[in-house]
């Protein structure tokens, strides 16, 4: 691999906080490059916040502890960012969205979208998805134990010895 040098490169924007906005301790609000970074009117930022430059926040957000929100994001109005979302460089978060706690955005977010995890999907979505990840992870340990078996008899036996996955990875009742 090269080396290489990096640039500074100065910062000719202005951040623009406008009225009953509440920015608690420890945010980080960049400057924009050329244009203002906006906080909109109401908006409630908690503890622990990075936001970067050239971003617009809607008015009467919510954002709460850990939120990072990469440069020249947008979010609407009254959206809500739950403790350590994420959001990519250059995304939009459409007016109303929730983003629960742990979400990590790459891509657009519709008005009034309700997501999480990664990739964000709809709360019924997403408990869906993480259920047939608990499921592959159980059909794994039978097929280990059927290939670790030297016969039928034996593979039931391991089957008898498999333990239950545990919270979050409850098994269904027979």
């Amino acid at each position: 691999p090269g080396t290489f040098e990096s640039l500074k490169i100065p910062h000719a924007g202005i951040v623009i906080v406008e009225d009953d906005v509440e920015i608690g301790s420890n945010v980080c609000i960049d400057r924009g490059l050329l244009n203002a970074t906006r906080i909109g009117k109401g908006t409630k930022i908690d503890n622990l916040v990075q936001i970067g430059h050239n971003c617009e926040i809607g008015r009467h957000n919510i954002i709460i502890s850990l939120v990072g929100i990469s440069g020249t994001s947008k979010t609407g109005k009254n959206v809500i960012l739950a403790g350590q979302t994420g959001i990519a460089d250059h995304t939009t978060i459409g007016d109303g969205a929730i983003l629960m706690a742990g979400t990590k955005v790459a891509g657009e977010v519709p008005a009034q979208a309700k997501v999480m995890g990664y990739p964000p999907l709809s709360r019924g979505d997403f408990w869906k998805w993480t259920s047939c990840l608990m499921d592959l992870t159980l059909v794994k340990r039978i097929l280990k134990s059927a290939q670790s078996a030297s016969d039928f008899e034996e593979f039931k036996q391991k089957m008898s010895e498999l333990k239950p996955l545990g919270w979050p990875f409850k098994q269904k009742d027979d």
